[in-house]
């Protein structure tokens, strides 16, 4: 599991509180003593230990019908056979035994992060971001009752991931209703901090040259203000120029109303990937190319408080439970 050496004495406590809880547990086994065990064993990074303690407090816990503190340990023990044991289908049983066991429990801090749980599931293992979105806004709603700020953050964090996920936030960019070199810097900076994060990543996990990511993002800036930009130049240039680079008549398809052509053209500097991966579309026109989203098309919703809250807005067909969906399609009027 491989903690963090002795982060703020807490390696010495977790010890101390080892050789605490196997005395009360000699003297008298209890629940809550081998919960606790449990925990200052995974703290000390003896996962045999740590799941063997647990397990045996599941088994208690269930013996005195104490349904929410039995739901807590099958969660931990739910993740950590996930994160740790590499066991997908043994971690989701054990969430599923949580669900089952808080059926009844609903406005518990336990359902909450059984729902944070479900999200995370259907997030990464189900590629189903709509109804990990959904477990979020519960999870935050319920933290905001429950006055558990942790809960309620984490719910919002879930909630934000799913947004990402489903493209949410790049939708201020294809609202622009006019196409010209400034939508080019028309991000959402919950977008704009994610792409820095996923590179931060992939310098990291492959040793990416500092100066060669810098020559990237220069030539990347200057080929996306040339992509949008709204410029006349001869059909004979673009046309010859698209058999390797991404053009404004390329990419100007890919911001079509039009879904079919908005699906194409993903690239970002080179054709070759949209021919190879069938993607490739062009169109007969640049300039009869309708522009922007037509949910989005109202003037509230191109200011910048509408655009700030955009990826919260419900559109048609989401299909989502939505508690402040009336707050949100009026955000920006106020």
């Amino acid at each position: 599991m491989q903690r963090s050496p002795n982060a703020n004495g807490l390696l010495p406590r977790a010890a101390s509180a080892r050789r605490h809880f196997k005395r009360a547990i000699a003297a008298r086994e209890t629940a809550e003593a081998l919960e606790g065990l449990g925990w200052a064993e995974w703290w000390l990074d003896d996962p045999p230990a740590s799941f063997a303690a647990r397990e045996r407090a599941y088994r208690l816990y269930q013996q005195r019908k104490d349904a929410r503190a039995a739901a807590r340990i099958a969660l931990a023990l739910g993740v950590d056979s996930i994160d740790y044991r590499g066991e997908p289908a043994v971690g989701r049983g054990w969430l599923e035994r949580a669900r089952r066991l808080l059926e009844g429990h609903t406005g518990t801090p336990e359902f909450g992060w059984a729902l944070l749980w479900e999200g995370h599931w259907a997030r990464v293992f189900e590629s189903d971001p709509r109804r990990a979105q959904q477990c979020g806004i519960k999870a935050a709603a319920l933290g905001r009752s429950l006055q558990l700020s942790d809960l309620e953050m984490l719910g919002s964090a879930l909630q934000g991931l799913a947004l990402i996920d489903r493209g949410r936030f790049h939708r201020i960019h294809h609202s622009d209703p006019r196409l010209d070199a400034s939508s080019s810097l028309r991000f959402h900076p919950v977008e704009g901090a994610a792409q820095t994060i996923y590179q931060a990543v992939a310098i990291l996990l492959f040793g990416i040259q500092l100066d060669a990511m810098i020559l990237f993002d220069t030539v990347l800036l200057v080929m996306l203000f040339v992509q949008h930009a709204n410029v006349a130049w001869p059909e004979s240039l673009d046309r010859a120029l698209r058999w390797v680079f991404v053009t404004p008549d390329v990419h100007h398809v890919h911001h079509s109303r039009d879904q079919h052509l908005t699906d194409s053209n993903f690239a970002d500097l080179f054709t070759v990937w949209d021919r190879l991966l069938g993607t490739y579309r062009e169109a007969t026109d640049r300039r009869a190319i309708a522009y922007g989203l037509a949910e989005f098309d109202d003037d509230r919703y191109q200011t910048i408080k509408g655009m700030t809250l955009m990826p919260l807005a419900p559109t048609a067909g989401d299909g989502r439970d939505w508690s402040h969906a009336d707050e949100l399609q009026h955000v920006a009027r106020t």
